[in-house]
């Protein structure tokens, strides 16, 4: 079961202790300070927690300027990295425009040795989150 972190008319952001994971589920158009604002408020959870698991329920979400996403890019991304994220489950946007700029942010995020992987359900990518992660390679 989730426990509410944060709630307004763009973002729902909860931690489940269970999984764990953060959950952050997107409600509709934003402009590029409300999504900055809910990751913002998303980071404090990665704070507190440090868990390994990033929910991204994007069903809802409209497509987002290059700005923003270059902002998750360069900015965000290292930050949660370097809070414990490794896995980042991400359910796909109904909106094909949000779902291209969603895979062009995380495109090069695959170098980095996170984890990523798209789902339609949320019980899927928590079920996900909630196998082994693979042994790193000897060196």
């Amino acid at each position: 079961m989730d426990t509410l972190y944060f709630e307004n008319e763009h973002v729902t952001i909860s931690w489940d202790a269970v999984t764990p994971c953060v959950v952050v589920a997107w409600h509709d158009f934003m402009t590029d300070a409300d999504l900055i604002f809910g990751l913002e408020k998303a980071m404090e959870v990665l704070k507190l927690h440090h868990p390994r698991n990033w929910l991204t329920d994007a069903r809802k979400m409209k497509v987002f300027s290059l700005a923003f996403q270059e902002y998750v890019e360069t900015e965000y991304n290292p930050a949660a990295m370097a809070q414990g994220i490794r896995r980042i489950g991400l359910i796909v946007a109904e909106s094909a425009l949000a779902q291209l700029a969603l895979n062009r942010m995380t495109r090069d995020l695959r170098d980095t040795g996170l984890e990523i992987a798209y789902f339609d359900r949320v019980e899927d990518a928590k079920a996900w989150f909630r196998t082994p992660y693979p042994t790193p390679p000897e060196s």
